[in-house]
């Protein structure tokens, strides 16, 4: 079966209209516009104005084939959308991805949970490459991304599953999941790599799920670095995701001057760590957190950030150092009794003293606001 690829000038939802006719397509299919038609069981689509347009030329690709979808984007740049109705496989790779300029995918899958699973070692998906500009990814509702793990596939991964450089950026919306991914080595992520200046994850909701890192200042769920941002708000949630390496983050870990996690909104809890200098939630190293508001769960909690016992210098819930800035937290709730990092979340210095800046960080014990 092949599946058309409807091409136009630019590729975009329109409101509720769009939304209107997305849905007319995905329920009477979309007309070739000579009276004929064809049902879009998956697909890659751009998307013109208030509308889905049939073509001045049609391509095709075959059904739920992602790699055939990302050869095509990288050959003729614009906004695309691909529609994936079945689960489908991936194979990973070290280099390629999306590394043409003005390439831009959104991934949703029609009707259900679609999943889109690593099928050998390496990463999933690589957004931005040196010397290109304007090039984003948006995982959107019902796409899940599963990497590999001993336990599923026999072998862990030796790559982060998403990494996002160069200026490139990733967004995850509502419904969108990354899960299953444990990556080995030093310096990686199980989930998402943001690594370089100006490359931007946005997390506006979605979840980071049972991701794990063996090796050192690495990130189970996220990691920050070289200058990148990651910006996490509305009901994201990053849980259950594990570290085992000195100097690294169960949740999220931010390193580096410039790197910044500025927390917007979500949750981040149940995630675990293992090793000295650790932390199970949110650990920054030179790089900075930005609390605005969200909450991160403590001991105490129904679903708390934990580390193991007895490394030196481990904390379950927060840990920042470094110099000039290791990390400020402005607002938010840090929810549960401790274990915390002592010279960063306890020993909160007054507006205008130190690093922490504002003294309004808070911490709920047994759901009484702490002062």
């Amino acid at each position: 079966m092949k599946t058309t690829i409807c091409n136009s000038a630019r590729c975009r939802f329109a409101g509720i209209i769009a939304i209107a006719a997305v849905i007319g397509l995905l329920m009477a299919g979309c007309g070739d516009g000579a009276g004929g038609g064809y049902t879009p069981t998956a697909g890659l689509y751009r998307i013109t104005g208030q509308t889905i347009v049939a073509a001045d030329r049609v391509d095709t690709v075959p059904a739920n084939n992602v790699t055939a979808a990302v050869a095509h984007v990288n050959a003729n740049p614009g906004e695309y959308t691909l529609l994936v109705g079945a689960d489908t496989d991936l194979p990973g790779h070290a280099t390629g991805g999306f590394n043409v300029s003005g390439v831009n995918l959104t991934i949703i899958g029609i009707g259900d949970e679609r999943r889109i699973s690593l099928s050998s070692n390496g990463r999933m998906f690589t957004v931005g490459a040196a010397g290109q500009t304007g090039i984003s990814l948006t995982i959107g509702n019902n796409i899940t991304l599963v990497g590999r793990n001993a336990a599923a596939a026999g072998a862990n991964n030796d790559q982060t599953l998403v990494l996002v450089q160069n200026g490139a950026s990733l967004t995850m919306n509502a419904g969108a999941q990354i899960t299953g991914n444990t990556a080995t080595g030093n310096n990686q992520a199980g989930g998402v790599h943001v690594t370089g200046a100006n490359s931007i994850f946005t997390m506006n909701g979605g979840v980071i799920y049972r991701n794990n890192v063996t090796g050192t200042l690495s990130g189970g769920g996220v990691r920050v670095t070289g200058g990148a941002s990651f910006y996490m708000s509305g009901d994201a949630v990053i849980q259950t995701n594990t570290v085992t390496g000195a100097g690294s983050a169960g949740a999220v870990f931010v390193t580096g001057i410039n790197s910044t996690f500025t927390m917007l909104g979500g949750e981040i809890r149940g995630n675990g760590a293992d090793g000295g200098n650790t932390v199970g939630g949110v650990g920054a190293a030179d790089g900075a957190l930005r609390m605005v508001t969200g909450v991160i769960y403590g001991a105490g909690s129904a679903n708390p950030n934990t580390s193991v016992p007895g490394p030196v210098s481990s904390f379950a819930v927060l840990r920042l150092v470094g110099n000039p800035t290791p990390g400020i937290a402005e607002r938010g709730t840090l929810d549960g009794s401790g274990n915390w990092d002592p010279a960063s979340a306890v020993s909160l210095l007054p507006p205008g003293a130190g690093a922490r800046g504002y003294n309004e960080t808070k911490r709920v014990v047994n759901g009484q606001l702490q002062p």
